[in-house]
C-alpha cells in the first residue's frame, strides 16, 4: 500500500470533527486570514450538513445543490472550497460550475483622451501615478 492510500485510509477512520480540524490546520498554511475565514464559514456549514455521516461525493453534491439559486460566482467559489476538501479527503468531486465572464468597467472616451494627452506631454515617468490620480480628481 502506497503512502497516499495509507493516508486516505487513516482519514476515513477519523470522525468528522477530527477531519475538519485537520483540514483547517492544512488551510491555515496556505491562506490569508480573510480567505481562511471565508473557507471555514462554508466548510462549517458543510460539516454541520454532514452530521456524523462521512463525507461523500453524493453528500457534497446535495450540499452544493442548496446553493443553486445563488449567484454563479458564489457557486463557483463554494464548489471550489468543497472540492478542495474532498480531494484532500481522497474523493474526487467533479463539480465545476462555469465561471461567469464579467465585462471591464466602462471608461468614458473623454477620459481616455485626457489620459493619452497627459502621457504624451509627460517628460519623465516620475510621479506619473500621482498625476493620473489627479486626472480623476479633476473630472469630479
Amino acid at each position: 500500500m502506497d503512502d497516499k492510500a495509507k493516508r486516505r485510509l487513516s482519514l476515513k477512520r477519523k470522525t468528522n470533527h477530527e477531519l475538519f480540524s485537520l483540514y483547517y490546520d492544512h488551510l491555515k498554511v496556505g491562506l490569508t486570514p480573510g480567505q481562511y475565514d471565508q473557507y471555514t464559514l462554508i466548510l462549517d456549514k458543510y460539516h454541520q450538513f454532514l452530521g456524523e455521516f462521512p463525507p461523500s461525493v453524493e453528500l457534497a453534491t446535495q450540499f452544493l445543490a442548496q446553493y443553486a439559486n445563488h449567484a454563479q460566482a458564489t457557486m463557483v467559489r463554494y464548489a471550489g472550497m468543497i472540492r478542495g476538501f474532498m480531494e484532500w479527503y481522497g474523493e474526487s468531486l467533479d463539480i465545476r460550475p462555469v465561471k461567469p465572464k464579467s465585462l471591464p468597467e466602462y471608461v468614458e472616451p473623454d477620459d481616455i483622451e485626457r489620459l493619452i494627452d497627459f502621457i504624451r506631454h509627460k517628460k519623465t515617468h516620475k510621479r506619473t501615478w500621482r498625476g493620473i490620480s489627479c486626472l480623476s480628481d479633476s473630472a469630479t
